[in-house]
């Protein structure tokens, strides 16, 4: 939840109305009273509306939230207001939270954009409701088949779009200067033939009212509604009839949200999101809350005075159980209001959401509509047209818990019906108290026929179980900061400036990539198996590898990895709490080097964990009976594996299956580091405070396992196959996959969800995920990476072969380190030997004779040259919108500046860019003579460049 979000949540408008002065009364379900703009004579021109924590002046035509409400009568700008209302809230003020400048600026941004996108879904409620003015037989229909009082339809500004003037809303938002060219943000309009229309046109329009605002709608199709194929179910391209003839309207149709694949969505704000429940400002320390299925029903109960809430689809997703249970926290009894259908399809919603519900102790009742003979159906709102609130309520008071219907519902069996009392049932009698427990305890002894000790035994067992990890506290100030962590878009470059002010000197791409490998973890594995990564950091000794995943791992939970630093050959096996949605982290395996890898069980069950997320051992063991037995050992996944080496490959099969970073073991990166420590001794640096730490640790908890579905990968596969690319393209094409999953993983709380609940991967997750693979793949693929890359690209940069002689004076190292280099590059096929018109030698001879007359030269091999880029397309290509382009905002906005080496302090800082400039080359010219006198030598063999291949250590671095 945002600061204003959690500001506006934490009070009551009417309340903070009376402290400024208001002097309205009650009138039904409202407060009226006098505007402080102008004078009243009548006392009841502002108004102000309880269940949708608004007000509107109908005099001067203003109104908002409570934020407006208190400018409106105090005259102060917006951060007075704010800072008045955080007081009144216990909050700290805006100005005072931990954040750098930028990302207050970023804070403001967002707040702007969603402020305005809110102002404008409000004012076009507003409008609709307007036009039922107009449109006399929509009104009627509200009014009549519908039964909304003109109060609540007033109150809710339930509208109607015009069917035959569907540029009428976009001709009223842009009448206001505020508005003016923006109105397109809203996901209201279609751009049709040059003009923009109405999505809703010819509809029901109801909104999604939060904190005083509307922030989402939904559109219900009316006789009006035109039949295409935009408003109608097609099937092959033709629109459905019914048995009648008639063409089968879509019911409803949701406020479009952002999309940047879609050229018609592209432009709607981020902001527009369908995450927030229909009626969630009418339960507000509501003690009886009822729970019901869509628009109509929610807005006739909260009009029959009571507090009601809906997810305005057949049920509510899984991802909105945790939401629903903190919004009806305060509340004694929560009444589950489904449809009552002949297929029970109504009913069995309601369990699913009651079962989450009672599990977290709430009291849950379901409350079974009675069905009229001859009826298949009947909703809330049909029931209320024909009955009173007085009528409902005694069906509340008669409606039986939920548990009640879970014991009435099991097989009077007991041996039948235990797997079903430990998955339904048990879980909820847990957690129950005493005297209820026993009640409850004593039906399902009687209805399936058990004695109650035998369920007391299976009921404590079942409990011993649960308590193996046991639950601990949460501090709610840590709780609160970890949310909003989740909702920052720049999370992740954050967490990589978090490990650099702990004293880690640059490699943010090797912590990008600990990060990213530990997030897939929390990817579900999909038809083509496991989604999760594995890497390995290789490098010298002593280059910091494993320090910097230990300080990485200062931020994530221990739940969230295993960390060993050597292990049995089935040790894995026997892990008491397994590894499942876990990373593994093994520090210098050198386990999984070649020379000691043969035929070991440890990195078979590695490299099989990581590709197919499940191991499989049968052991004999001997039972207390004597006998011996074949058990089966199982570890489940998916698992995410993380190793250090100073080895640049492990062992073969294990090693395709990694992915490879590097540490920056430049000279400037070893004078940076030596300043660090040097700082951090001397008390310059801070270590990281505990509730920096407890909040980040929180916020990798919160995050679950998930789905993630990748609406542009067709177009990122469609540009790779364009190009010529080696067969191991197919595996590195799957991490990249996997990569954008993680990232999108971290950013779940942000991202829209699919009809079957599987996160939305957006643009920026391929942008940061795009800085990650150019180089941490690229090994993969066979391609140069550190020193060799950039000799490779320089040698390229030149547009002609070179001689080894001018490559010499070109990178400034003698002759046998050129000599050295070019016989491996030769011997790899990166590098050819050609005239200095680029044409190959027809045969070793002429090789020999070009070389010893000094005019063989080199150049890039085809291979060489096609398999340095992966192929992979940038945003922009994606897109097609300039924003996405380097140098764009959005571009911009997500460069996590992989390649700067952040300092701790100013002081390292300068020091090391003043050394930069100072240091000498780590391979020094040496003079003429010796050059040509290394160079002749090699002339005379017939490969070219003798002697031993020597492996250099690498700088590292819903449409129309």
């Amino acid at each position: 939840m945002s600061y204003y979000n959690k500001l506006k949540y934490l009070l009551d408008l009417p309340h903070i109305a009376q402290e400024l002065g208001f002097n309205g009364s009650r009138a039904g379900s409202v407060f009226q009273g006098d505007c402080p703009a102008h004078g009243s004579s009548g006392g009841c021109c502002l108004t102000i509306y309880p269940r949708t924590q608004s007000w509107y002046c109908f005099h001067c035509n203003k109104g908002g939230d409570v934020i407006d409400l208190v400018r409106h009568f105090s005259g102060w700008d917006f951060d007075t207001a704010a800072n008045y209302l955080a007081d009144k809230a216990g909050m700290p003020h805006r100005n005072t939270t931990d954040c750098t400048p930028e990302e207050q600026a970023l804070r403001d941004a967002e707040y702007s954009e969603r402020s305005l996108v809110q102002d404008m879904l409000t004012e076009a409620q507003a409008f609709y409701c307007k036009q039922l003015d107009h449109y006399s037989d929509i009104k009627e229909h509200l009014l009549q088949d519908r039964r909304f009082s003109e109060d609540i339809i007033n109150e809710w500004r339930t509208g109607y779009s015009p069917h035959d003037n569907d540029t009428a809303l976009y001709q009223h938002l842009e009448s206001f200067e505020r508005f003016r060219g923006k109105s397109q943000l809203t996901g209201l309009f279609i751009k049709h033939h040059g003009g923009y229309h109405d999505y809703f046109s010819g509809r029901i329009v109801y909104p999604h009212w939060k904190n005083g605002k509307v922030v989402y709608m939904g559109g219900r199709a009316t006789a009006h509604t035109i039949a295409n194929q935009y408003e109608c179910y097609t099937k092959g391209g033709i629109i459905k009839l019914d048995d009648d003839g008639n063409p089968v309207y879509i019911k409803y149709k949701k406020l479009r949200t952002h999309d940047p694949n879609d050229a018609s969505r592209r432009d709607i704000s981020p902001f527009i999101q369908n995450d927030t429940f229909v009626g969630e400002d009418s339960i507000r320390g509501a003690k009886d809350v009822i729970i019901t299925e869509g628009y109509a029903d929610c807005i006739s109960a909260i009009d029959h005075g009571f507090a009601a809430i809906a997810p305005a689809t057949v049920k509510f997703r899984e991802q909105d159980y945790e939401k629903l249970k903190q919004l009806t926290r305060h509340a004694d009894n929560i009444y589950l209001v489904n449809d009552s259908e002949e297929n029970d399809a109504g009913k069995q919603g309601a369990l699913a959401t009651g079962k989450y519900l009672a599990g977290a102790g709430k009291n849950v009742f379901i409350v079974e509509l009675p069905r009229p003979v001859g009826m298949q159906k009947v909703d809330l709102n049909e029931y209320l047209r024909d009955h009173t609130a007085e009528d409902l309520r005694a069906l509340m008071d008669g409606a039986k818990p939920v548990i009640e219907i879970i014991i009435g519902g099991l097989p009077k069996d007991f041996i039948k019906a235990l797997p079903v009392m430990q998955g339904d049932l048990f879980p909820l009698l847990a957690e129950m108290k005493a005297g209820t427990y026993e009640y409850f305890l004593d039906k399902t002894a009687k209805h399936v026929k058990a004695k109650k000790a035998v369920l007391e035994t299976e009921l404590e067992a079942f409990r011993k179980k649960s308590q193996a990890e046991p639950k601990k506290a949460v501090d709610p100030a840590i709780e609160a900061a970890a949310h909003a962590l989740l909702q920052n878009p720049s999370i992740f470059k954050h967490r990589l400036d978090v490990i650099n002010q702990a004293g880690v000197v640059g490699e943010r791409q090797v912590v990008a990539m600990y990060f990213v490998v530990m997030d897939s973890r929390l990817l579900k594995a999909g038809l083509q198996g496991t989604h999760t990564l594995a890497m390995k950091n290789s490098g010298h000794y002593g280059s910091g590898k494993s320090f910097v995943i230990m300080i990485c791992l200062q931020l994530y939970p221990d739940s969230g990895y295993h960390f060993i630093t050597n292990g049995s050959a089935k040790s894995l096996y026997y892990l008491p709490n397994g590894l499942k949605h876990k990373a593994l982290i093994v520090a210098e395996g050198f386990q999984y080097e070649t020379r000691n890898s043969q035929d070991s069980e440890l990195v078979y069950c590695t490299r099989t964990l990581i590709s197919e997320g499940c191991i499989r051992y049968q052991v004999a063991e001997k039972q207390d009976s004597g006998n011996i037995v074949t058990v089966e050992r199982k570890l489940d996944g998916p698992t995410a594996f993380i190793t250090t080496t100073f080895m640049d490959k492990l062992e073969a099969q294990l090693e395709d299956r990694l992915s490879t970073v590097h540490p920056d073991e430049s000279a400037e990166q070893t004078s940076a580091i030596i300043l660090a420590t040097g700082e951090q001794a001397a008390g310059d640096i801070p270590a990281l405070d505990e509730k920096t730490i407890a909040m980040w640790k929180r916020a990798h908890e919160l995050l679950e396992p998930i789905n993630v579905v990748i609406p542009y990968a067709k177009a990122i596969a469609i540009h790779v196959v364009e190009k010529k690319m080696p067969i191991a393209t197919r595996r590195a094409f799957k991490r990249v996959l996997s990569v954008i999953r993680a990232v999108a993983c971290l950013h779940q709380y942000q991202r829209d969800k699919d009809k079957n609940g599987s996160v939305i991967a957006d643009v920026a997750d391929y942008r940061i995920a795009l800085q990650l693979v150019l180089e941490s793949f690229r090994e993969s693929l066979g391609s140069k990476t550190g020193r060799d890359a950039q000799r490779l690209e320089e040698l390229q940069k030149q547009g002609r072969p070179m001689t080894p002689k001018e490559l010499s004076k070109l990178w400034g190292v003698s002759g046998s380190a050129v000599s050295q280099w070019v016989t491996r590059m030769v011997k790899e096929n990166t590098l050819l030997w050609c005239d200095d018109n680029g044409r190959e030698f027809d045969d070793d001879r002429d090789l020999k004779k070009a070389k010893s007359g000094g005019r063989a030269y080199l150049k890039l091999s085809d291979a060489c040259v096609e398999s340095e880029t992966l192929g992979l397309p940038t945003p922009y290509d994606l897109t097609g919108d300039r924003e996405w382009n380097a140098g764009g905002t959005l571009y911009q906005m997500f460069d996590l500046e992989l390649g700067s080496r952040i300092q701790t302090t100013e002081t390292s800082e300068k020091h090391c860019a003043d050394n930069a400039e100072q240091t000498e080359p780590l391979e020094p010219v040496e003079d003429a003579q010796q050059e040509d006198n290394d160079l002749l030598e090699d002339e005379t063999e017939d490969d070219g460049f003798p002697g031993t291949i020597c492996e250099e250590v690498e700088d590292s671095s819903n449409n129309y």
